[in-house]
């Protein structure tokens, strides 16, 4: 195998096989060819992207991109992201397409740059560091046993919360109300600006949210919202992926004002239970920053077990302005 490579500009209509292969081996996503396709159609079309390919003999080896994210929007920010396969590292290749990367963004003045990767890939921290790039933030990583869950034992946490006025319901079972997007769009929009996030978080339009929700691996059944008075309070929910046995969950959030009454845990418990009910499913994985510790509290209660964590770094350029 030849030593020499090439870099050169990802091909919309040939390279979502390699990087779908990509995504498997690193990062252990099993994502399919259709599932990338209909993830880039969804792109908001203010947030970049651009993406790069590296090649060693017409073989696959590595990909770096830039892009943007609705939810964290800056136009002079941006996320990078270099992956090179295993048997094509230390050849220069990360280093090549980090390159390519800094030269593209150039014309767009970017005042920081943003990347991350995990606590135990060493070699990528040192990459990262050694570019200048400082850790910002760090998310534990945790995952659930399904199988082995019992909603019922359970219970009484969810009959307290209805005692105490909550009302719970499936995104499914609100279909009758016409206004059901629209009211989660806001209530969501105002109960996540208190996640806590490498980047100011900013509010998504309601069309880019419905486009979320929209995807296949959308579970309505697993999106349960809290109402109270009439009024949307709170939600949870459990996302499908590529992998037909394991679930990702989404967001959990409640408005502050209903904050600190055992909320979270029981639309959790109910969320767990609805995904438990379908069947067929062994994990359930999530994302919490290791600041956020009611949410950390919550998970590990309910039986997560942590894994190495997700490490935020950014590169700052120049002063915000």
């Amino acid at each position: 195998m030849s030593d020499a490579f090439q870099i050169r500009p990802f091909d919309h209509k040939t390279d979502y096989h390699g990087m779908a292969q990509l995504s498997d081996e690193l990062y252990e996503r099993h994502v399919t060819v259709e599932s990338l396709k209909d993830s880039f159609s969804r792109r908001d079309p203010k947030c970049a992207f651009a993406a790069w390919v590296a090649e060693v003999d017409g073989e696959f080896a590595g990909m770096a991109v830039y892009e943007q994210f609705p939810g964290s929007y800056h136009p002079r920010k941006f996320v990078l992201d270099v992956d090179v396969r295993a048997p094509f590292r230390r050849r220069g290749i990360g280093g090549a397409l980090y390159r390519q990367l800094r030269e593209a963004l150039a014309p767009h003045d970017p005042i920081a740059l943003g990347a991350g990767t995990k606590e135990n890939w060493p070699e990528a921290i040192t990459f990262l560091e050694n570019r200048g790039f400082k850790e910002k933030m760090r998310t534990w990583e945790s995952h659930f046993d399904l199988t082995g869950f019992d909603p019922s034992a359970l219970g009484g946490h969810v009959t307290a919360a209805e005692a105490a006025g909550f009302e719970f319901r499936s995104y499914a079972d609100l279909a009758g109300d016409p206004e059901r997007d629209q009211k989660l769009y806001e209530m969501v929009k105002v109960a996540r600006r208190d996640i806590p996030s490498p980047e100011p978080l900013t509010d998504v339009s309601f069309e880019q949210w419905k486009k979320g929700i929209d995807r296949p691996q959308f579970f309505p059944e697993t999106y349960i919202v809290a109402i109270k008075e009439g009024q949307m309070v709170g939600q949870s929910n459990i996302w499908k992926t590529h992998d037909a046995e394991v679930l990702e969950t989404g967001l959990t959030a409640v408005l502050r004002e209903h904050r600190r009454a055992g909320l979270a845990k029981a639309l959790k418990i109910q969320s767990l239970a609805a995904a438990k009910a379908a069947g067929g499913y062994r994990k359930v994985k999530t994302r919490n920053a290791t600041t956020n510790a009611p949410m950390l509290a919550i998970n590990e209660w309910l039986g997560f077990v942590r894994q190495p964590a997700w490490i935020a770094y950014s590169l700052e350029l120049h002063p915000e302005e």
